[in-house]
């Protein structure tokens, strides 16, 4: 699903205005309550929150960002069923503060990696990911680029990664990582060929 990660469906009304603030704290775009009332539409609103009608959805658990990586190569959002004591939020607002913009505007790519997941932004096509879960350092092969990107890098700390690129293989050398961990390929951005225009 384009711009959309995780869809939280809130277990109760109570506290609706602490839950909306967390939401929209951690990067999430999309929740629901049980009864969506006038307060609750007013307060998403206000944070710029999509509200939809309420499921009964799973619980989050322990396996989330698996489950939220499958999602997203399947076109969806994740969706569960979540309250403000949940011992997972705080990993996933860790989480979205170093990928949230990656994941959220992901589609799936016609990128072919040896070991991982590859996405593409739907509104930037110039940047495309391979998300990975390699706990050891791990070399990389991605098919399918017409030409080398510009610069490849670990999006968490936007460290640069050494590649080689030939016959349209790049390889990547990844650095070990202990969960899921995203690295940007940038080809040439269309916006960099705009000169500055003179009145």
């Amino acid at each position: 699903m384009k711009d959309l990660a995780f869809i939280f469906d809130f277990t109760n009304n109570d506290q609706f205005n602490e839950k909306i603030k967390k939401a929209r704290d951690i990067g999430i775009r999309t929740i629901a309550f049980p009864d969506n009332n006038n307060d609750i539409k007013n307060i998403a609103s206000q944070y710029h929150l999509n509200l939809v009608e309420h499921e009964a959805s799973p619980e989050l658990s322990a396996d989330w960002l698996k489950k939220l990586i499958q999602a997203k190569q399947n076109k969806k959002a994740l969706r569960v069923s979540v309250d403000l004591d949940n011992q997972y939020l705080s990993d996933i607002n860790q989480w979205m503060h170093w990928y949230g913009h990656a994941i959220n505007e992901s589609v799936p790519s016609d990128l072919v990696a040896s070991q991982g997941v590859t996405f593409e932004n739907f509104i930037a096509s110039y940047q495309k990911y391979l998300f990975i879960n390699n706990k050891d350092e791990t070399q990389v092969t991605i098919s399918g680029l017409e030409v080398a990107p510009e610069r490849v890098e670990l999006i968490k700390n936007r460290d640069d990664l050494p590649f080689e690129f030939e016959n349209g293989s790049l390889k990547i050398t990844i650095p070990a990582t202990d969960n899921w961990q995203a690295v940007r390929l940038q080809a040439h951005r269309p916006e960099d060929d705009l000169t500055d225009t003179q009145f």
